[in-house]
């Protein structure tokens, strides 16, 4: 029997089947892909801006759905995706599905990961405005910093928001030494530059002028008197 044939047969046992008010279930293709299983997912590579979604390959499965914080991201066929420009100190969550022409899978478990906002750079310091008691240690703004801790011989001596502090109560001939760590949530920078400072007796100062006075006074000489001066 030709193909043409055998749809006519079975054209008309379908017909004769309707008007008997008999139904016929054809039943699915035995061979039809199913839904492919939930990937399982694990985080890499991260940094304060980046990270990467992994996942195992999926049978059955012909690409993949990756969502981040509940939005679809990226449909690839690799088993993985590195996201970038995440924001430090924002959580951002995800998840991966699998797919085929017979649907998606069910989620994934849902990872969260809060990129760690990177420690500040070191501050450069420099000394200025010595006296014998005190002086001043200055430094250039730091990216990201929300405050400095200022170092005197290796003791805390102060903690401030803005680039500059005068140490005070120094004593002549003591040596001091001063640095600066930046700080944020991220943790503190390595130490500035460490400088030194010694502070000496001031030069004594030029004695005031003598008041003179003569006295004794002959044809060959005369006598020329004054005070002691302080110092």
């Amino acid at each position: 029997m030709t193909t043409f044939s055998k749809k006519r047969v079975l054209a008309f046992l379908l017909a004769f089947l309707m008007i008997c008010g008999i139904s016929l279930e054809i039943a699915p293709d035995a061979y039809a892909a199913s839904v492919p299983s939930a990937p399982s997912i694990y985080l890499s590579n991260q940094t304060s801006s980046s990270v990467r979604v992994n996942w195992s390959a999926v049978s059955g499965a012909t690409s993949y759905y990756v969502y981040v914080n509940g939005s679809l991201k990226r449909t690839t066929s690799d088993k993985y995706f590195n996201i970038s420009g995440l924001t430090a100190g924002t959580k951002y969550t995800f998840n991966v599905k699998a797919y085929n022409t017979s649907g998606l899978s069910a989620s994934s478990t849902t990872l969260s990961y809060t990129p760690s906002v990177p420690a500040p750079a070191a501050p450069r310091i420099s000394l200025s405005d010595k006296t014998t008691s005190s002086v001043k240690v200055s430094w250039g703004a730091i990216s990201g910093a929300t405050k400095y801790y200022v170092y005197r011989n290796s003791s805390l001596y102060a903690t401030t928001t803005v680039t500059n502090v005068t140490v005070s109560g120094l004593s002549v001939g003591g040596n001091y030494s001063f640095y600066v760590k930046a700080y944020n949530s991220g943790g503190y920078s390595a130490s500035s530059n460490i400088l030194s400072y010694s502070p000496s007796a001031p030069p004594p100062s030029a004695p005031a002028a003598p008041k003179i006075s003569l006295s004794d006074q002959t044809a060959s000489s005369v006598k020329v008197s004054w005070g002691a001066v302080s110092g």
